[in-house]
């Protein structure tokens, strides 16, 4: 009893302090009736959804003094959320009022829970399941606005928008902010990460950066918290999560950046990423270290931009040509990590047409687009027509992607695909480059080493790391430099085996070459000798062979790896020469052959061809 009260006193707090009287008989029968419809399904059709919705009413009435309404919710209100986003119901549409009054109801319970801190459900973190379910832009009435959800019609995205509104104005993202700063065991409530961060960066917009303060607590909160988990509960988080987790706190950061100009919020997101990648690497699952060298891959990418693209194959022969990053982006041969990038073009035999590449923030709420990056290819000034889009994807905000563009309706088919150019960029936050920060965390880290000694991806993510480290050893740019002699002395010969190894590979070598031996033989750790071992006590002669044992298996499983990328590289080398000589014989037999050698390109969703500027706005500090 003295737990319930001490609960009574927690949520009393949510009540102005004067709890009420309980809840009336008749409204614990209506729980318990649609409790029970819940339970069974359609075979108790005759409650109706006017019911479900006085239950509603109820719960959030005597959410704070009532364990019964407590229990309701707990167990039955996630179910009516997804019944009536997924329009599963006895199969039956609803009316979009009906639709947004439980939405409102469950924001109110939530924002309630948030405020008393609620831990009734233990683990289950209530009041963030609920929020998760309410924000999820993958729902069914919020997908398609033509599709037609609602019995009364209308689209159904702007319904989310609405939800998202209705929770500011609760103070609902300050809420959040608090509960998540005092819930450190964020692989409690991970899986509602995702749902929760887009809605919040999405209000930051909807409110014209009035909750980016909240959005960058929010950030810190989670990053912290993913920081000091061990990796028992970090292996247990999916790994397709914590990557959208990254790509989601990202985001929030960069437009953190924007709005406090006086806050490293890039600075100490890129800290976290690398902090949460080295966890990963160590971590005993192999699927983790997996995405940890795939994060390695995504934080090079991020850590430069490229200087040009060219843009080729469009119907508007005008458009074709070389996009130049903007020069008053750059400063020092760099450019700033909070920066809105864009690429021009004057096209000189169009009058001096100028054209730009450049990126687009989506705010027409119709579209469940709202606040996601499309790229545009448009005329610079003068009548601004647009005439290529892409409908990029989250992960595509900071670059323009290569293929899968569509007319606006002012440009001619095909659309065009892109290409980027060889020369790099390099992105600065604070003092010095993201390459120079990231170049240093390898080197301290080791982080190479433990690149090579994992399993298969051998010559994906290290071959590009070597890449990465040799430019970044001959940048000639003072901010982005690294120190040759540094660089070599932590790698050693790593770096060497890989390009020793590379070249017989590509000439289809049967045998690795035999200077790789004595390279892998440096590249080992050091042994104590014999002599020593003799004169040391029992206990570290076993401790020793225990390490030696450790070593061998380490060193079988690199070798065995290496010998299997080499085998397939082989494979694919060969399969490229046969495929060349059957060309050629076919191009002597004087055949005509038309190879298409343009990439194929995923076809994006059918969209409405023209963009208004109403409908969208160019990134713009604030």
């Amino acid at each position: 009893m003295a737990s319930e009260d001490g609960k009574m006193s927690k949520w009393s707090a949510v009540n102005g302090g004067c709890p009420e009287e309980p809840p009336p008989a008749a409204v614990i029968s209506l729980w318990e009736e649609v409790a029970e419809l819940l339970v069974d399904g359609s075979e108790k059709s005759h409650i109706q959804w006017h019911n479900i919705v006085e239950a509603l009413e109820h719960a959030a009435k005597y959410l704070p003094t009532s364990p019964e309404a407590r229990r309701f919710v707990k167990n039955h209100v996630g179910r009516i959320l997804d019944e009536v986003l997924e329009i599963g119901w006895v199969g039956k549409k609803m009316r979009k009022g009906t639709v947004e009054v439980i939405l409102r109801l469950a924001l109110e319970m939530a924002n309630k829970g948030l405020v008393a801190k609620d831990t009734d459900g233990g683990a289950d973190h209530l009041p963030l399941r609920i929020l998760a379910i309410v924000f999820d832009k993958g729902k069914h009435i919020y997908r398609d606005p033509d599709e037609g959800a609602f019995s009364d019609g209308g689209g159904q995205p702007e319904v989310r928008i609405d939800q998202i509104q209705a929770f500011h104005r609760m103070d609902g993202i300050h809420h959040l902010a608090t509960y998540l700063s005092s819930r450190p065991a964020v692989d409690q409530y991970f899986s509602t990460l995702h749902s929760l961060l887009r809605a919040v960066f999405d209000a930051v917009f909807l409110t014209d950066d009035n909750e980016a303060d909240a959005a960058h607590e929010i950030s810190k909160s989670i990053m912290g918290h993913l920081l000091i988990l061990d990796d028992e509960h970090l292996r247990k988080l999916p790994t397709s999560q914590m990557q959208q987790a990254c790509l989601d706190l990202r985001l929030i950061n960069k437009r953190s950046r924007l709005v406090f100009s006086d806050r490293q919020t890039l600075t100490d997101f890129h800290e976290f990423w690398r902090g949460l990648v080295l966890k990963l690497l160590r971590s005993e699952s192999i699927e983790h270290r997996f995405l940890g060298l795939k994060e390695i891959g995504a934080m090079i990418d991020a850590s430069h931009l490229p200087k040009a693209f060219v843009v080729s194959g469009a119907g508007c022969p005008f458009v074709n040509g070389r996009y130049e990053l903007a020069p008053s982006l750059i400063n020092g041969g760099c450019i700033a990590g909070d920066a809105i990038v864009s690429y021009e073009r004057v096209d000189s035999a169009v009058k001096g047409k100028r054209l730009k590449l450049h990126p687009c923030v989506m705010e027409e709420e119709i579209f469940s687009s709202y606040s996601s990056t499309w790229w545009y290819l448009s005329e610079a000034g003068g009548s601004g027509t647009d005439y290529y889009f892409h409908k990029s994807k989250p992960h595509e905000h900071d670059r323009p992607p290569a293929s899968g563009w569509d007319s606006t309706g002012d440009g001619d088919d095909p659309a065009p695909t892109l290409k980027d150019g060889e020369e790099l960029i390099p992105i600065v936050e604070e003092k010095n480059t993201l390459e120079q920060q990231l170049a240093t965390w390898m080197m301290k880290h080791n982080v190479f080493d433990i690149a090579l000694g994992m399993h298969s991806v051998v010559m994906d993510v290290p071959t590009a790391m070597v890449g990465f480290l040799s430019r970044m050893s001959n940048a000639n740019n003072s901010r982005g430099a690294v120190d040759r002699s540094a660089l070599n002395q932590v790698l050693g010969q790593r770096m060497q085996l890989l390009e020793s190894i590379l070249p017989a590979m590509a000439e289809g070598a049967s045998n690795m070459p035999q200077q790789s031996s004595p390279l892998l033989s440096q590249a080992s750790l050091v042994s104590p000798s014999l002599s020593s071992m003799a004169t040391s006590s029992s206990s570290d002669f076993f401790t020793a062979v225990a390490a030696a044992k450790q070593r061998l298996a380490t060193a079988e499983r690199w070798k065995q790896s290496m010998e299997r990328a080499l085998n397939e590289y082989l494979a694919a080398s060969k399969e490229v020469q046969d495929a060349r000589s059957y060309l050629t014989e076919l191009e002597r037999s004087r055949e005509v052959i038309n190879v298409d050698e343009e990439d194929s390109c995923d076809g994006s969703e059918e969209e409405v061809a023209g963009r208004s500027k109403r409908q969208r706005r160019l990134y713009k500090s604030p």
